[in-house]
């Protein structure tokens, strides 16, 4: 019987179970995140709209689009990274359908994570058993169910690969030969190409790594480093320039720097780590992790890189604390490699035995259990689209005009640029918005929705003809305040309604 190599130390697992165990693994995390689309007409979420929009306009000329259609009334450039569209507009063509019927298949990113998740921590521990409790952990976190609730699949994609891209790149590291190089170099790529985020974490981790290994060992290290630094600039030429498009020439670098305490509103607390990361993932990170970082029996490369990586998702999530202005919870979600490695080397100093494989399963069972209610939860939270979305819809296209400038709130927002095809202006507050190029025109639409002292002036400079409230919440403004405001505007005439949705006809246009 075929069997997988541990230590002398530790009982052989026959081969059979340790693939019986990582299939139920992947399975469990197709299951939990799965349950984001559990008896739903619609997908929850509200990013996903911008997603079909750029896949379909991809798909109808060929090309990547440059400026946003509709979105912001037509007037800024596609910020996100445009892998997670291109990857969803090959599976409509592949199948034939239409780019939301394929959407679904971002759960088949669940078991690209564990699959990674397991080769990195079989790479770093040479142990099927760490290697299966890593992947236990890395399948059930709460946070990446959370995010298919809210439909972020891109960064969802990104923080899927990303244990890939360290297992590759360990494995160039130690043997840098020309095949492990150009793997090295094209996944690297690839990754870079999905999610700014993921970028972002990657050229991090890998600049520190760099500077540690040179700091140790210039000669050796810089002869790993040059080659496959080359070779991927090469290769992932595309991105990098699209990298300095959206995010130099479109001024995000200096969003930024322009905007200090944007991010006020989305410091990490107890409340954000216990929905993303669970509040016992905290012992996991300050035993297991730091265990982790100190054993010796772990190589020093991969105590450096996942260190180095570790400590990216710290300096950015608790930004504040030194002057770095980020999007501080969505770091938490970065947390997952972290986690499920310090779970496997915490619970792997213990003795084997009964105890162990206990606490092994309680760990698993509650980050489970927490995550499939979170994931109700919050796809509960996030169901924008529903029959009464759509009849909506379906009124205001019968009864507007392709150059009808409509308002709509930050939920709405994204899923009317790919339903609706009119102009839209989307009011999303500065912690939202994405892009310095939306700034004015979310303002604006902002102030339409709370009824600030500008609001008619606003009408009348943007030719605004219809106003879309969600009338239930959540959402962004407040639909209580917008409704309030929108009856108490005489210019204003309620010409539509049911359960979910309101519209307004700005009369005198």
């Amino acid at each position: 019987m075929t069997r997988i190599p541990l230590h002398s130390t530790d009982r052989l697992l026959p081969g059979w179970t340790a693939w019986a165990a990582l299939v139920t693994v992947g399975l469990a995390a197709l299951l939990v995140r799965g349950y984001a689309y559990w008896g739903r007409p619609y997908l929850s979420g509200t990013d996903y709209g911008q997603i079909v929009l750029q896949a379909q306009l991809y798909l109808d000329g060929g090309t990547l689009p440059d400026r946003v259609p509709y979105f912001q009334l037509g007037q800024t450039d596609w910020a996100p990274q445009p892998g997670a569209a291109m990857v969803f507009a090959m599976l409509a063509k592949l199948a034939g359908r239409p780019v939301m019927d394929v959407l679904p298949l971002v759960l088949l990113f669940a078991l690209v994570e564990v699959g990674g998740v397991y080769l990195l921590a079989w790479s770093i521990f040479r142990r099927a058993d760490a290697a299966l409790m890593a992947a236990s952990v890395a399948a059930v976190l709460p946070g990446q169910p959370e995010m298919m609730a809210w439909s972020g699949y891109p960064n969802l994609m990104g923080l899927a690969v990303m244990p890939l891209v360290w297992w590759v790149w360990l494995a160039y590291w130690r043997q840098p030969d020309r095949r492990r190089l150009i793997l090295a170099a094209v996944v690297l790529a690839g990754a870079a190409s999905i999610h700014h985020l993921t970028t972002l974490w990657m050229g991090a981790t890998l600049g520190l790594f760099g500077i540690a290994h040179v700091v140790a060992q210039p000669r050796r290290s810089l002869g790993k480093l040059l080659p496959v630094g080359a070779a991927a600039a090469i290769i992932g030429l595309p991105v990098v320039w699209q990298i300095v498009d959206r995010y130099i020439a479109s001024g995000m670098v200096d969003a930024l720097a322009g905007q200090p305490d944007r991010f006020e509103s989305v410091r990490v607390n107890w409340e954000g780590w216990a929905r993303v990361v669970e509040p016992v993932s905290l012992a996991v990170l300050a035993a297991g992790f730091a265990g982790f970082l100190l054993a010796r029996s772990i190589r020093g490369d991969a105590r450096v890189l996942i260190g180095a990586y570790g400590l990216v998702s710290v300096l950015l999530g608790w930004g504040w604390l030194w002057g770095v202005e980020f999007y501080y919870t969505r770091a938490l979600y970065f947390l997952a490699v972290p986690v499920a490695l310090g779970a496997a080397a915490l619970l792997y100093r213990w003795r084997e035995g009964w105890l162990r494989i206990g606490v092994a399963a309680a760990l698993v069972v509650v980050l489970s259990t927490s995550a499939i209610v979170r994931v109700h939860q919050a796809s509960d939270y996030y169901q924008v689209l529903s029959p009464e979305t759509m009849q909506a819809v379906d009124w205001l296209a019968e009864n507007s005009a392709p150059d009808d400038v409509i308002v709509v709130s930050t939920f709405l927002g994204f899923q009317m640029a790919h339903l609706l095809e009119r102009p839209l202006l989307v009011a999303m507050t500065p912690v939202l918005v994405g892009n310095v190029q939306e700034n004015p025109l979310a303002e604006d639409a902002v102030a339409i929705m709370l009824g600030l002292h500008n609001m008619d002036e606003v009408i009348d400079r943007r030719g605004v003809r219809f106003v879309m409230v969600k009338a239930t919440f959540p959402d962004v403004p407040s639909p209580f305040r917008s409704l309030t405001v929108m009856e108490a505007n005489p210019r204003l005439e309620q010409v539509f309604r049911n359960a979910q949705v309101v519209i307004y006809e700005v009369i005198d246009a």
